[in-house]
């Protein structure tokens, strides 16, 4: 059975509808802001997390050939128990990265920097080992200016690479985070538009439904007056007639 809404109900529904879109359009939007907000800042953290962490790698080998002139000017093995501390924390750093490597290149770059040092480290303990033997000081003076830094240059070569790599995923990731952004606004505004011509659509109905209803209204107002004056005629002539009888007989 076919159930008929009175006007008030239509009307309260349309209402009803429009606010349900309005709220639709609210929460996307929200949800949208919020995905893109969360995209672009667990991304762009990462990436300049491990940046930050390259520029420590390259502050700690630094900081290694420093410890290891100190100690062959000095002898003193006080140089050597910094350079093992230093050696620990690099590989602290380096275990982080590669804990956090996402792709195949990720993961090949930090291998080299790990060889690397690995044969910068080497050629460090060689030089060591030659000062704790007495060597010459311009022997270990060529070795080191020649091996040692010829390690640390290619040391830091690696690094150059890999911070290089991560300043590309980085703008990778603003540029996900920005395209992520236009599919949003262009969702919100498809929204917005459907939102637009449905509350049209509904105000030309509602327009059309009290336009008509005020029409009918009329129309039942002049019918009704019209059989009033109908009536009204036709009552008028007997009761002259009684009337004229009355004053006539009293």
């Amino acid at each position: 059975m076919k159930r008929n809404f009175s006007f008030g109900q239509k009307l309260g529904a349309g209402f009803a509808v429009s606010l349900a879109v309005t709220a639709l359009i609210t929460g996307i939007s929200l949800w949208a802001l919020r995905a893109v907000v969360m995209t672009h800042d667990r991304l762009s953290f990462d990436h300049l997390k491990d940046l930050v962490t390259v520029e420590k790698l390259r502050a700690l080998g630094q900081q290694k050939v420093s410890i290891s002139r100190g100690f062959l000017l000095t002898r003193d093995r006080l140089f050597l128990e910094d350079d093992k501390l230093a050696e620990l924390e690099f590989q602290s750093l380096l275990k982080q990265l590669r804990s956090g490597a996402r792709t195949a290149e990720d993961t090949l770059l930090l291998g080299r920097i790990e060889q690397a040092e690995k044969l910068h480290q080497q050629a460090l303990n060689y030089t060591i080992n030659m000062r704790k033997r007495h060597a010459g000081v311009a022997r270990i003076s060529r070795v080191f200016q020649g091996e040692v830094m010829q390690r640390f240059d290619d040391f830091e070569r690696r690094l150059d690479a890999y911070a290089r790599y991560k300043e590309k995923e980085l703008d990778k990731a603003r540029a996900l985070s920005s395209r992520a952004a236009s599919r949003a606004m262009a969702l919100i505004i498809l929204i917005g538009i459907v939102a637009l011509v449905s509350a049209g659509w509904m105000a030309q109905r509602l327009t059309t439904k009290l336009t008509r209803r005020h029409r009918e209204m009329q129309d039942q107002v002049r019918s009704r007056d019209e059989l009033i004056a109908v009536v009204s005629h036709d009552l008028k002539n007997p009761l002259t007639e009684i009337l004229m009888a009355a004053t006539v007989l009293f």
